[in-house]
């Protein structure tokens, strides 16, 4: 799942290594090998908590089926296509392929690795190396990126209701980011692409956090609860019938993840590691813009040192997560 993409945090200190004459080399290598991982870490976050959307309403929907013999079970499928409406809600099926787009899930993660490029390029281009040549902005990006725009315009009219604002903003930086591809300009150009770039990567990460905040942390909440609920009344009917401790511990281990897995969705919020993103790319601005003083430096490190322990934090939460899942897999 995870290709490597360096989030924009990852050129601070190469920015740095390039444009600030005192400083230690490999300890900056050193550092920006830790934050390079911390990026990934995050990006993978993300990642996770949009590509097991579907998944996890699935788990929920058979699981209800499981405890409940009296539940029929039906299926509707979601559409392949962006421009295609999905079907008709109904609480009786589960659904294959949805209920969430598979297709504005992937245009959410095309636009932060559009993000991981723009960071990709400026460390590239800050660096001592000759970056390397690209005849087209699609060659450098890749064609799902470049068209994302068109992407969230179909989205939106098939109903995505917050496509729209992805539309605008992605198609300014997939030019921006093009430009710095194809022309490899460097030192005071590489300053102004961050001022052009930075309002357009807040605009992205602001309804990405949002999106997580309004709408994916809340549906996975109700869910753990929902699961905890059905799982709970399936015990205080079983334990009315002959029962022996491994049945019952069997039982409550399976509750016992569920209470886990909501206690780590409620302590590692993946939307704010896109906000700690976020408050690095403006501190990266403030230094660019303040003539790279130590004031900016200092305050442009500890905001990079804010990202690195968020994105590790979720990372470990969703590892966990992920072992709970498989481990109540593998029992069942």
């Amino acid at each position: 799942m995870t290709k490597t993409v360096k989030k924009p945090v990852t050129l601070l200190l190469l920015f740095v290594v390039c444009l600030t004459t005192a400083c230690d080399n490999s300890a900056f290598r050193e550092q920006i090998g830790e934050f390079q991982k911390a990026m990934n870490d995050s990006r993978s976050g993300v990642e996770a908590y949009y590509q097991e959307m579907n998944s996890f309403e699935m788990d929920l929907y058979l699981l209800s089926r499981e405890l409940d013999p009296n539940q029929t079970l039906s299926f509707l499928y979601g559409p392949l296509n962006p421009d295609e409406k999905k079907p008709a809600a109904d609480p009786r099926a589960g659904y294959i392929n949805g209920p969430f787009s598979p297709n504005a899930i992937q245009a959410r993660l095309d636009s932060l690795k559009l993000i991981g490029l723009y960071g990709t390029r400026l460390a590239e281009l800050a660096g001592t190396s000759a970056p390397a040549e690209f005849e087209s902005a699609a060659s450098a990006l890749g064609a799902n990126v470049v068209n994302l725009e068109a992407t969230f315009n179909k989205l939106r009219d098939s109903g995505d209701p917050t496509a729209f604002r992805y539309a605008k903003p992605v198609s300014e930086l997939v030019g921006i980011v093009g430009r710095l591809f194809i022309e490899r300009k460097r030192d005071k150009d590489l300053v102004e692409a961050i001022r052009k770039a930075t309002p357009e990567i807040t605009k992205i990460t602001t309804q990405l956090s949002m999106d997580l905040e309004d709408v994916i942390s809340p549906i996975r909440r109700t869910g753990l609860e929902q699961s905890i609920a059905l799982l709970t009344n399936y015990y205080n009917d079983e334990i009315k019938k002959p029962s022996t401790r491994e049945s019952r511990k069997t039982l409550l281990t399976e509750v016992k993840g569920m209470i886990r897995q909501y206690e780590l969705l409620t302590t590692a919020k993946p939307q704010e590691a896109v906000k700690t993103m976020e408050e690095a790319n403006q501190a990266l601005l403030a230094y660019a813009n303040s003539g790279r003083n130590d004031t900016d430096f200092t305050h442009l490190v500890g905001k990079i040192g804010e990202f690195r322990d968020r994105a590790t934090q979720i990372a470990k939460a969703i590892q966990e997560i992920r072992e709970i899942r498989k481990g109540l897999r593998d029992a069942n």
